[in-house]
């Protein structure tokens, strides 16, 4: 339809793809009209956990390192995340850590886009646990900039991908799910993509998997109950619970407490 873009060569593969200018009129306006029928048939669905922002950078997740290296002024991603906010009213919406954290340091518009994220109740995703480079230069979590989490999670449900598990083993890279493992915690992650065939992955690390499931998210527990021994009928009466979160995050929604009263 006439949107600019770029022919680039991919630089770790080699591989040659189109690069959308991607604050062309055209090419936003086609985006925006592809979110408004996609929305019509998937926001709100009850089986629908979030959907991620991914319109802008490499598999959309916010960097464009391999491709032409722009770096897209603060005005750019924001239509760019305003046209989801626009058309995804009822399904929670996940945006990647590197929209902020793989641009140069231009402090100021990455402290914009930071604080437009959070203004916007999104949630925040890592891609890169277990990545190689990362491995090497981020210490045992494997996270970039494990300080933002705390920002997010005690509102919004955050969500980390695994990278290609078949890659961590051959460089070397999973340790046993130590870093997996310490991500969690320090994000207090919700959810917990995978990548590779979790066929080897369970045969390999039999018990990672139920550790994992029984970490992220909420996992509550009723520790006590106190009420009284009899009461007549029809008479309120109070009763005290006291419950545990085993899990890394919490519910983020409220859900209602019932209790039934049985004389067996």
């Amino acid at each position: 339809a006439g949107a600019r873009g770029t022919m680039v060569t991919n630089k770790r593969d080699g591989s040659v793809t189109w690069e959308p200018d991607y604050g062309d009129p055209i090419f936003l306006e086609k985006l925006d009209n592809f979110h408004r029928a996609f929305a019509e048939r998937y926001d709100g669905r009850d089986w629908v956990e979030y959907i991620e922002i991914g319109s802008y950078g490499e598999w959309g997740e916010g960097h464009t390192g391999f491709g032409t290296g722009i770096e897209y002024p603060f005005e750019v991603i924001k239509q760019h995340i305003d046209i989801w906010l626009k058309n995804y009213r009822k399904t929670r919406l996940v945006i990647s850590d590197d929209f902020v954290a793989d641009r140069s340091a231009d402090w100021e518009t990455r402290k914009r886009i930071y604080d437009y994220m959070r203004e916007k109740g999104l949630s925040l995703r890592d891609d890169s646990i277990c990545v190689e480079w990362y491995v090497l230069n981020f210490g045992l979590s494997t996270l970039k900039n494990p300080e933002w989490w705390a920002d997010f999670w005690p509102s919004v449900p955050t969500v980390l991908e695994l990278e290609h598990y078949h890659k961590t083993v051959k460089t070397d890279s999973f340790k046993g799910g130590a870093p997996l493992a310490t991500a969690v915690e320090i994000m207090h992650a919700t959810y917990i993509g995978f990548h590779g065939d979790a066929r080897q992955f369970q045969k390999d690390n039999p018990w990672l998997t139920p550790k994992l499931a029984n970490r992220c998210g909420y996992y509550y527990f009723p520790e006590s109950i106190e009420l009284p021994r009899s009461a007549a009928p029809g008479q309120k009466v109070e009763v005290s619970m006291e419950w545990i979160n085993r899990g890394v995050a919490q519910a983020y929604h409220h859900y209602p407490l019932m209790v039934r009263r049985s004389d067996n």
